[in-house]
């Protein structure tokens, strides 16, 4: 092999793994980490919501798990779990700032909430659908 074609093969090499660009994303990848957390799942019926430092640290999770899953989630359903984390993160910068002892404070993150409650229910089925579809094992 001669030195060009040496280089000529290393480029078309290089330029295969980068467009290749294995970012992650898979249903593989989505379904395992829906797996996750499912597996530590806490609903916030489990919680204390006069407790702020465990409603923090739900939110908090829910974020973060929520952010997982959108790097992971394919482009079918990325959008969705996109917005559900964004969704989560905003709550729990929310919450974070928020009073516990203000009730106008906990009435103004409620209605944080509230206000994205059709976005959410939206990306929520999508996220759902996608998942049963894909992640359910068959019967």
């Amino acid at each position: 092999m001669t030195r060009r074609s040496f280089w000529g093969a290393t480029a078309l090499v290089l330029l295969l793994v980068s467009c290749s660009g294995d970012s992650g994303r898979s249903v593989e990848a989505f379904c395992s980490q829906l797996t996750s957390m499912n597996s530590t799942d806490i609903t916030l019926a489990e919680i204390d919501l006069d407790d702020s430092d465990a409603v923090r640290a739900a939110l908090e999770s829910f974020a973060d798990d929520f952010e997982q899953l959108a790097g992971v989630a394919p482009d079918e359903v990325a959008a969705d779990a996109q917005t559900i984390a964004e969704f989560g993160r905003a709550l729990a910068e929310a919450a974070l700032a928020a009073n516990p002892d203000d009730p106008f404070d906990r009435a103004a993150l409620l209605a944080e909430a509230s206000a994205q409650v059709d976005n959410i229910d939206r990306a929520n089925d999508g996220v759902a659908s996608y998942s049963t579809r894909l992640c359910t094992p068959a019967p």
